[in-house]
């Protein structure tokens, strides 16, 4: 037989009135029994999943992607417009093109506001620089350093490139690059991209401080060097 104050307990809870709180956790609690949940958390864990294996080289879906079915593009690559909207003008260094060849170290896309030209940054390394047991290197805000791990002196090359694509099929050719691919990225090398508005005004300039922005016109995936 329950004991007094076990009946004043049991008279007390029966007693409390349901809170607001209450009735807003029931979907809850319907939800977390439900398979539905179940679904969102496997589709979420392999879209993180997805993300990590492409070093978050991705965009979005598309939803980040250069529009370039919008641009009107001049023959030489140097004046870009979208129709009654902005344009920018692209001076080059000079008429041939440059190729870099290397293993990657890293890649992710660039989102500058103002220059959706410009899809990544790209750090192509040779020699010593492509042995990370050798030199430490890194990337942010487009811009890279690097450090030797307890060597006097090292050989081979170290570039950050800054990526236009010269379409769309270069541009998807990009967002399948992974660190630890060797590539060779050739193209024309770009001296300064100017961003200017509807009507005309210059909006900003986007100038290298000691990479390479470059106008991709081919990415070829290439082996290694023989050691």
């Amino acid at each position: 037989m329950p004991s007094e104050s076990r009946l004043e307990k049991d008279k007390i809870a029966l007693s409390k009135k349901p809170r607001a709180r209450d009735f807003l956790l029931i979907p809850l609690g319907c939800l977390i029994r439900s398979p539905l949940i179940l679904l969102i958390l496997t589709a979420s864990l392999g879209l993180f999943g997805w993300i990590a294996y492409t070093g978050f080289n991705w965009d979005v879906l598309g939803l980040a992607a250069p529009k370039f079915q919008d641009w009107e593009v001049s023959a030489n690559f140097d004046q870009i417009s979208r129709p009654s909207n902005e344009s920018w003008k692209i001076t080059y260094e000079g008429k041939t093109n440059s190729a870099f060849s290397g293993l990657i170290r890293h890649i992710t896309p660039i989102r500058e506001m103002g220059f959706p030209l410009l899809t990544h940054d790209i750090l192509v390394t040779r020699g010593d620089y492509a042995n990370p047991e050798l030199v430490r290197a890194s990337v942010s805000n487009h811009r890279f350093a690097w450090s030797a791990n307890g060597v006097d002196s090292v050989s081979g090359s170290i570039n950050l490139l800054h990526a236009v694509p010269q379409n769309e099929e270069i541009y998807r050719a990009l967002l399948t690059v992974r660190k630890g691919d060797w590539v060779r990225i050739t193209g024309r090398e770009i001296f300064s991209i100017e961003h200017f508005t509807r009507q005309g005004d210059l909006a900003g300039t986007w100038v290298d401080a000691g990479c390479n922005s470059i106008l991709v016109t081919q990415i070829e995936f290439i082996e290694p060097p023989a050691e």
